[in-house]
Order: C-alpha cells, then sequence, then structure tokens
C-alpha cells in the first residue's frame, strides 16, 4: 500500500503489483470527507494529492475522449502538448523514472497497462465508449511495446473501478461505433428495448486487449459498479452533481 493512503482512500491493482509501479484510482469519499479532482472545483484537491506523491512529478491529463496518446515527461514537440500545460489527450506513456501521468472518471474505464519483465514502462488509458471506438487502447499498446522493447504477451493490465453492464444503457448508434473495433462483438451488449442495449464496456475494453496479444488472465477488474457504490463517483447515478475519481500511473525513482 502506498504512504498516500494515509490521506486517500485508494483502490490498487491486486495482481499488477510491481515494486516499481504506481497506480491507483481515489475514492469519492473517506469517513465524511468528498474528495472530487474535477479541474473546475478540485485544484486544492489536486495539488494535495501532488505533495502527498511527490517526488514524484505528475502531469494531469486534459480529456478530450478521443484516441490521442502523449509520451509523460518528452522534451520533444507532440501533438496536444504545449510545455508547461496539461496535455490534451485520453492516453499517456510513462516510461521515464520519477514521472506519472493522473486523469479523472466517473463511469469511464481507467485503465492500466505495464510491462511485467525487466523494462519498466506504463500506459494510463481514460477508456469512455467513444475513446474504445476511436481505438485508443489498440494505439496505447502498439505505443507501449515500441517504447519498451516489450511485446503484449509480457504486459498486465487493471481496469479500473467503472460502470458495469447492468448499470449502462446506451443507444443503438453507441453500440454501432463500439461494433466497429474488430474485437467487440455483439456479446458485449444485452437487448433491453427496441434500439436500446446494456453495454459491457470493460468486457469490451478486455477483448480489445486480448485481441492486442495481452494475456486474458493477466487482465484484471475492479469488481463493483461505479453507480452501485458511494464510494465511487458516477454520472450516471448522480448526473451533474457528480465528482471525479483521480486514477494515477507513474514510475518511482527508486525501486524498493
Amino acid at each position: 500500500m502506498l504512504a498516500i493512503s494515509e490521506d486517500f482512500t485508494l483502490f490498487e491493482p491486486h495482481a499488477l503489483r510491481l515494486p516499481w509501479l504506481v497506480a491507483f484510482t481515489t475514492a469519492a469519499r473517506r469517513g465524511e470527507e468528498r474528495f472530487d479532482f474535477t479541474a473546475e472545483v478540485g485544484q486544492e484537491q489536486r495539488r494535495a494529492l501532488e505533495r502527498a506523491l511527490a517526488p514524484l512529478a505528475l502531469t494531469w491529463l486534459t480529456l478530450e475522449h478521443g484516441s490521442r496518446v502523449v509520451t509523460i515527461g518528452e522534451p520533444s514537440v507532440q501533438p496536444g502538448v504545449q510545455p508547461g500545460l496539461s496535455p490534451v489527450c485520453d492516453g499517456a506513456l510513462i516510461i521515464h523514472p520519477g514521472t506519472a501521468a493522473a486523469f479523472t472518471t466517473a463511469d469511464c474505464l481507467p485503465v492500466v497497462i505495464a510491462t511485467t519483465g525487466r523494462t519498466h514502462a506504463a500506459a494510463a488509458i481514460h477508456a469512455g465508449w467513444r475513446s474504445l471506438a476511436a481505438g485508443i487502447i489498440e494505439d496505447a499498446v502498439e505505443r507501449l511495446a515500441r517504447a519498451s522493447g516489450a511485446q503484449p504477451p509480457g504486459f498486465g493490465a487493471w481496469i479500473g473501478p467503472a460502470i458495469a453492464r447492468e448499470d449502462y444503457e446506451v443507444g443503438s448508434e453507441v453500440a454501432e461505433r463500439l461494433l466497429v473495433r474488430p474485437a467487440i462483438t455483439e456479446e458485449q451488449f444485452t437487448p433491453v428495448d427496441a434500439g436500446h442495449f446494456l453495454a459491457d464496456l470493460p468486457g469490451a475494453a478486455t477483448a480489445i486487449l486480448v485481441s492486442c496479444g495481452v494475456p486474458a488472465e493477466a487482465i484484471e477488474h475492479y469488481p463493483v459498479s461505479t453507480k452501485q457504490s458511494p464510494l465511487l463517483h458516477s454520472v450516471r447515478r448522480d448526473g451533474s452533481a457528480a465528482g471525479r475519481m483521480a486514477t494515477v500511473v507513474g514510475i518511482r525513482n527508486e525501486v524498493r
């Protein structure tokens, strides 16, 4: 468990526990205290999280629900990245020790992919249905392989707190756009009414990861739906009053 668990309640992967990897999603509450990392209202809590993680340098992503993936801490100019500003993207590669990416969710999938061999590299992905349909996981896996020199059979993945199939109803237009991805099939959709389906986003993300070569047994799911737990923020449950959880993925400076 990270030392900052004294200040924040954290959800961490159990299987993807590597001595160099920092990976967690914050809870929405700790006792009576509510944590909201929404950019507009959560700047004080963002700074508190940054202080708690020091000396890890935390870069917050500005989400656009697309497929852009950037590399955190790269000195070269990248599309969507301006020095000193939050990069506009939904995915990040973390390959430099002492760096980390952070992003917010409140039903969308936080996905962590990490190498499990000698190399130390990870990807942080904000995967809503639009990003899944745009191919963000496939791109992140390919870029992680190139950056690390490792191959997907040597990767592990964690799908953190997200909305479950039984709580996520979508229209046919969403289903049709998701079904464009070759790995996503009708098995990820349960018909509930004319033109409406329950969509299994965690299942879709898992199918994509497996199609990219990540072993199914190396993929872990957080088991509780965001809509069902008061410890998790959910737009489907709370609408515009919903806050945002923070997911952090980083590489420690020193491996203990």
